[in-house]
């Protein structure tokens, strides 16, 4: 998370790998929303797949 350069009130979330599988592996953590934020930088080493929900 950084500032925006232009805006001081503007957060901007970086999200950046070492190849595609890195970057889709950190936007996948994010999205399920299993990752711990604290800190200036985090590091996604492992997501786990989602179960398929089961029919009501």
């Amino acid at each position: 998370m950084m500032s925006h350069p232009d805006n001081p009130y503007v957060k901007l979330l970086v999200v950046f790998g070492r190849d595609d599988k890195d970057l889709l592996q950190a936007a996948k953590g994010i999205a399920q929303g299993n990752i711990l934020f604290r800190g200036s930088s985090v590091v996604v080493n492992d997501v786990k797949p989602l179960l398929a929900r089961k029919p009501v």
